[in-house]
């Protein structure tokens, strides 16, 4: 068994992101992510490779929900996926940590993850409510 030592819990599932680099005159740029954290997004596949650091405005397309999260994010990481998946197009898969976050967003999407959290297996149930509990007082 593995320990999550993650700061928040992640929810795998797939996302629709739009992201634009801060300061860029082109407009956003469609992507989609494999999972998503209180505190960011990771495994965003991206066509394009982005510095470390570099300040992304995100809009973030909840699965069932008609309202868009709307942050801002730092780039932590991000790979070169075309060379693992053998693609002939760049894919670079990234990691994004949110530095900005409306709190009525916010809001919204812990209760996103917390609805769809409950689906996780019933052995890991325990664990994942004590450390939503714990999300709570951040």
């Amino acid at each position: 068994m593995i320990n999550e030592t993650r700061r928040f819990i992640r929810l795998h599932i797939m996302l629709n992101v739009n992201y634009r680099i801060s300061g860029a005159v082109k407009g956003g740029i469609s992507a989609f992510s494999r999972d998503i954290a209180l505190g960011g997004c990771a495994n965003i596949f991206m066509a394009e490779k982005v510095k470390k650091d570099s300040l992304l405005q995100l809009i973030i397309k909840l699965p069932g929900e008609f309202k868009r999260i709307y942050a801002k994010g730092r780039v932590i990481w991000q790979r070169d996926y075309s060379r693992i998946n053998k693609s002939s197009e760049k894919i670079y898969l990234t990691g994004i940590q949110f530095s900005k976050i409306n709190p009525l967003y916010k809001a919204r999407l812990f209760h996103f993850l917390i609805t769809n959290l409950k689906g996780y297996r019933e052995n890991k149930d325990k664990q994942i409510i004590d450390k939503i509990e714990r999300m709570r007082h951040i």
